[in-house]
């Protein structure tokens, strides 16, 4: 597993962290973990733990904002 890059909806890059587990139990259940952590804005921090698919992950954090 390794880490890759998704673009926020500022088109800035945000490093997604790919976590996996040994144990078939979890592996069955969840499968793989994502992790990523960026500013929405000056003050303002998501960090992200997703359970998506890579394609699913990406587009939150493409398309997250403040409203």
């Amino acid at each position: 597993m390794g880490n890759w890059t998704a673009t926020d909806e500022k088109g800035r890059p945000v490093t997604v962290y790919r976590l996996a587990s040994d144990d078939p139990a979890l592996q069955a259940s969840v499968g793989n973990v994502s992790t990523a952590t960026w500013d929405l804005d000056s003050n303002v921090y998501v960090s992200l733990i997703s359970l998506f698919d890579d394609q699913t992950t990406e587009r939150i954090v493409q398309t997250l904002s403040l409203a």
